[in-house]
């Protein structure tokens, strides 16, 4: 399901300001139903570079983005997956 353009640009802007540290390519944001039909916010992040983004942040963008969306007036919950460029482009081609 498509997710309005405000929401994924303010999900896109709390995980950029967030990894400061790191080469952010993307952030795709698509809402999927979950158990017993609830939304939640389906979040993928593609990074460049073969090391690992810090295990601490990446636990605690959650927190930080459920924060923003209920100022929003948003209550679905983000679900994260971080994913490396050369594994995205492997998941892409694999899928093709």
């Amino acid at each position: 399901m498509a997710v309005n353009d405000k929401t994924a640009k303010l999900i896109e802007a709390v995980v950029r300001q967030h990894f400061t540290d790191a080469v952010i390519d993307s952030v795709s944001v698509e809402k999927e139903t979950e158990y017993e039909d609830e939304t939640v916010f389906r979040v993928t992040v593609v990074f460049q570079g073969k090391g690992t983004l810090d295990a601490g942040k990446t636990s605690g963008i959650t927190r930080h983005v459920r924060h923003a969306l209920l100022e929003e007036k948003e209550d679905r919950f983000p679900i994260f997956s971080f994913v490396s460029r050369s594994d995205a482009a492997g998941i892409k081609t694999a899928t093709a």
